[in-house]
């Protein structure tokens, strides 16, 4: 009895056996292995960083196209000039946070500064860029007050399939107080220390994309610009630059550029003078896998005659090799005109004497790239600066005590280096520091490298936390430049170490509010002798984002 019992236990275990074997094969039948998961979890990609790419107003190429092998970092250039003045420190880009380059920024600061900026884009076939801004400040000086507004209208029309059609209309005003007098004197007229300039520009360009049947890239720009102060001195010029490239090969090609830059200065109760340069440019180019060089020449032409400047330049970059090394030995002759002279110093006289300026430069590059994350930059050179541009206090008995005369050098001998450290992480985090050193020697025609800055250093940091809060760093330095005292001797005045912080971040999805402080340190330091820039002072607001579909 129990052998049956045992008998039936095992032969049902068996039959369940291969029931659920027959299950699982007609399952199974279909081939693919696939597997049934049931669980509440639901997998989800991390959102990936998105790179803004702008729609803004492409900026028109006025310039010769740069060649492969120039140097790639464009902020180690000479420091030919002094530097420019910098009357606010409005370094917080609240608009970079959106999707759109249609936005309106507004803020308001203690020194009863307001700032307000607009950017529209209108039309899809044919699209019109609208760019605006105004700021202002009055400092805690007796007069010291400072405004700008600018206005720019931009456009751009195809072509065909081979090239497209660029213009812009530009206008914008800059006024000044010249607030660099004694103050125990009695205060001057309103009329005798304002300074206003304003500029009217046009510019229309053609790019070609694809060449010529014969094999020409053709990329003319004319740019005609007048500006004017408010006494009536006026500088009125016409720019035409015709760019001409052939290609023989990948390698070997063939550029030419002529330039015609035709000025007129009216000053008040004078005779117009003609302030004019001519040149024509002709370059070989070689770009190999591991040598590149250019080799060409530049004669210019002004009212003084001819000028020949050399145009050489060689890069050296194995591929795979994180550094790079270049050197170049070139030179060319720019127009110096109003504008040049006021947006570096407003507070100068109309000058009596103009000449154009001539610079040959011979200079070493090194460039390092270490890691994706680290780049290190070096720069040094021997500069020639022909009749160089310089500024020098107004001392004499018919002056004002608180203007600016211009004269020139007829050669400043300029030995200098050039060093750059960066770091960065994607967007999040990046770090710059700079410093310039200047060695001004062998003048000729000046006794002092008037005005002229010895030494700088900047450094600026970005960081980025959460993709949300937004803070921005920067310090401005520099050894004093000499300036002319009263009693007809050189001196120095105070050097500089200006920190600006600034901040931003989103309120909503459409509105980010900002704020930046400037001069945190509340220095007192003076780019120009007599003029001390504005003392700690801060200014915040927010910037709105506006939906294109509403234009």
């Amino acid at each position: 009895m129990r052998s049956i019992l045992y008998m039936i236990l095992g032969s049902s275990t068996l039959f369940l056996s291969l029931e659920s074997l027959g299950q699982r094969e007609k399952r199974d039948t279909s081939g693919t292995g696939s597997v049934d998961i049931i669980s509440n979890f639901k997998p989800t990609l991390r959102d990936p960083l998105k790179i803004q790419f702008q729609t803004a107003t492409p900026a028109t190429e006025t310039e010769r196209p740069r060649l492969v092998y120039r140097i790639p970092n464009q902020e180690l250039s000479i420091a030919y000039q002094p530097g420019t003045l910098k009357p606010l420190a409005y370094q917080a880009d609240s608009n970079k946070g959106f999707q759109t380059t249609q936005f309106a920024k507004v803020g308001y600061g203690n020194l009863r500064n307001p700032y307000a900026s607009l950017a529209l884009t209108f039309g899809k076939r044919l699209p019109v860029h609208f760019y605006g801004m105004h700021q202002s400040a009055s400092g805690r000086l007796p007069h010291q007050e400072y405004s700008f507004t600018r206005a720019e209208i931009g456009s751009r029309l195809a072509s065909g399939q081979k090239g497209e059609w660029l213009g812009t209309l530009l206008a914008d005003r800059q006024v000044y107080h010249k607030y660099g007098f004694d103050n125990n004197t009695p205060a001057p007229l309103m009329d005798s220390i304002r300074q206003v300039f304003h500029q009217l520009g046009i510019q229309l360009a053609y790019r070609r994309k694809q060449p010529t049947a014969s094999g020409f890239y053709l990329e003319p720009v004319l740019d005609w610009k007048r500006t004017a102060d408010r006494l009536g001195n006026a500088d009125m010029h016409i720019r035409l630059q015709i760019p001409v490239q052939y290609h023989f090969n990948d390698k070997i090609s063939l550029h030419l550029q002529g330039l015609v830059h035709w000025g007129r200065i009216k000053p008040v109760g004078g005779a117009a003078l003609d302030q004019s340069v001519y040149s024509i440019h002709p370059s070989l180019q070689f770009i190999g896998s591991v040598l590149s060089a250019q080799v060409g020449i530049r004669p210019s032409w002004d009212a003084d005659g001819m000028r020949m400047y050399p145009d050489l330049r060689v890069k050296w970059q194995r591929s795979g090799k994180p550094w790079l090394l270049s050197m170049q030995w070139t030179g060319e002759l720019q127009r110096v005109g109003y504008r040049e002279l006021y947006t570096v110093n407003p507070w100068l006289w109309m000058p009596h004497e103009w000449r154009n300026q001539g610079k040959i430069d011979r200079s070493l590059h090194w460039r390092y790239d270490r890691r994706a994350h680290w780049v290190y930059e070096l720069q040094a050179g021997y500069a020639t600066l022909q009749d160089a541009l310089l500024f020098i206090n107004d001392t004499t008995a018919a002056g004002d005590g608180k203007s600016f005369q211009t004269l020139y050098a007829d050669r400043i001998q300029n030995l200098y280096a050039k060093g750059k450290l960066s770091y960065r992480q994607a967007d999040r985090l990046l770090i710059r520091a700079e410093a310039g050193w200047n060695n001004f020697h062998g003048l000729k025609g000046v006794e002092k490298a008037w005005g002229l800055l010895p030494f700088e250093w900047n450094l600026h940091g970005t960081y980025r936390f959460r993709n949300q809060l937004r803070i921005q760093a920067d310090v401005y330095s520099w050894l004093a430049p000499l300036y002319l005292t009263k009693g007809g001797l050189p001196s120095r005045t105070e050097g500089a170490f200006d920190v600006n912080l600034g901040a931003e971040m989103p309120i909503t999805r459409s509105i980010r509010g900002w704020l930046q402080f400037n001069n945190l340190l509340n220095r007192s330091y003076s780019r120009w002798s007599q003029y001390p820039a504005f003392g700690f002072h801060f200014v915040g607001g927010v910037v709105f984002s506006l939906d294109k579909s509403l234009f």
